[in-house]
């Protein structure tokens, strides 16, 4: 079978809350094109994310690479030229009102054509009224379920929802192919932590997270990890092929088994990689000999979420880290010349102006190369989502489930000043005839 796997377009900066990304290719979809095509099919990846068209506008974020392409893929010729059998799309809810419109004119002129569905938004809200546009909407991992959805044929009767299968190991899954992405024109650099450094893939090595931040909609707790040594020679093999300088580890805890972190240390620093590398990291587990060891073997920059200066907001959040923990780290990893990007979350439930005071205090005390503010959005999958909306206390939740919480569109006007994110949710407001709650700034 023929398989076309596309990315749901981004809309324009002024049409969405949420951050729009740094440009990276999607490995989500390498990975199940890999897959795929392991099992005998043709597959072929569209990014209509990144190269769809849309406006990127005027985000304001530091050093972003975000950015409006020349390089535009037109998906009607994507479709007549390579003749797909099934179109799988990977849905985010930044995507939701676009895919809805596009897939209404993918039925009207490719009737033939099997439409399947997954990501994120489908796996966290299987409920949503999107599934009814497609034949299959698969909620997990799709890499197991893929080649057998293919399998069946386009005469068979797709149940319209389908649970995919956990990978048990992530050794078992062949690795994205880079020639798929390598041709186009992606965030290759690594700007928020080496300006000078070019030609650096992005790689997930793990999956799954055992934490149970509450902000948080990662759905999967179950943590998985490629053995270090089919990482590393799989990283050599992205040098020697594509001439590469650096990794991005691009998941949720690169960090999290101390044991496997300082095999895959000890195996950079042995193997002469002469590589740098970044990830994103909690700090509590890493101790100094492991933070030295990471420097030796290449890591130059770790992406951490502090989220909050208090102690209450951090345990009430369910964070497992504490104040003391950051403060302890820090000047640890910046020693040893590891440069930190850090974000940090404003008007979660319960967060005072002290809260805020606090945030702010510690931000002037561990003073990280970047500090990323955010104003939370709440979003199916997250515990706090469950609760919010069963309260009903909120000022709006649009049609994609997204729950702006109260005070929302104050506190962005304040942390985001002229950003087009605030533009959007004026407008939504206006439109819905919503008054912006207060909050004591």
């Amino acid at each position: 079978m023929r398989l076309l796997l596309v990315s749901s377009p981004r809309p324009n900066s002024d049409e969405t809350p949420f951050h729009l990304g740094d440009n990276r290719p999607p490995l989500g979809l390498g990975y199940l094109a890999s897959y795929t095509r392991k099992h005998g099919h043709i597959v072929k990846i569209v990014d209509l994310y990144h190269f769809g068209g849309g406006k990127v506008g005027n985000i304001i974020t530091v050093n972003s690479e975000v950015k409006e392409s020349d390089y535009i893929i037109n998906l009607w010729d994507e479709i007549d030229m390579f003749k797909p059998d099934f179109i799988g799309f990977y849905i985010g809810i930044i995507s939701y009102y676009l895919i809805k419109d596009l897939i209404l004119k993918i039925r009207k002129k490719y009737s033939h054509i099997i439409l399947l569905a997954g990501g994120p938004y489908i796996s966290a809200n299987p409920d949503t009224k999107l599934t009814k546009y497609f034949n299959c909407c698969v909620i997990g991992e799709g890499e197991h379920i893929l080649p057998e959805l293919l399998n069946k044929g386009k005469n068979d009767n797709f149940q319209n929802r389908i649970c995919g299968k956990m990978a048990e190991t992530l050794d078992e899954l062949p690795f994205p192919d880079y020639n798929d992405f390598f041709d186009k024109p992606y965030n290759f650099k690594l700007k928020i932590f080496d300006n000078s450094l070019d030609k650096v893939f992005t790689i997930n090595s793990t999956r799954g997270c055992p934490f149970s931040c509450k902000f948080c909609c990662v759905g999967n707790k179950k943590f998985r990890s490629i053995s270090p040594q089919i990482l590393i020679d799989y990283i050599l093999d992205l040098k020697l092929e594509y001439k590469i300088n650096g990794i991005y580890f691009r998941e949720d805890n690169f960090t999290i088994n101390n044991k496997r972190l300082e095999e895959f240390c000890d195996r950079m620093i042995k193997c002469g990689a002469n590589l740098k590398w970044a990830c994103e990291s909690r700090v509590k587990n890493l101790n100094n000999n492991l933070i030295e060891k990471m420097a030796k073997s290449g890591c130059v920059g770790l992406y951490i979420g502090v989220e909050s200066g208090s102690n209450r907001m951090l345990e009430y959040m369910k964070k497992e880290e504490s104040v003391e923990d950051f403060l302890e780290k820090f000047p640890v990893l910046h020693n040893n010349g590891i440069q930190t990007y850090t974000t940090w979350i404003y008007n979660l439930p319960t967060e005072t102006k002290y809260d805020r005071y606090l945030s702010q205090k510690l931000l002037e005390k561990l003073n990280p190369t970047y500090a990323d503010d955010m104003v939370f959005l709440a979003i199916h999958g997250s515990e706090f989502y469950n609760t919010i909306n069963d309260s009903g206390k909120y000022e709006y939740k649009e049609e994609s489930g997204v729950i702006y919480t109260s005070g929302f569109f104050k506190m962005a006007e304040h942390i985001w000043k002229n950003d087009d994110r605030c533009t959007y949710v004026r407008n939504l407001y206006e439109k819905n005839k919503i008054t912006p709650g207060e909050v004591d700034i």
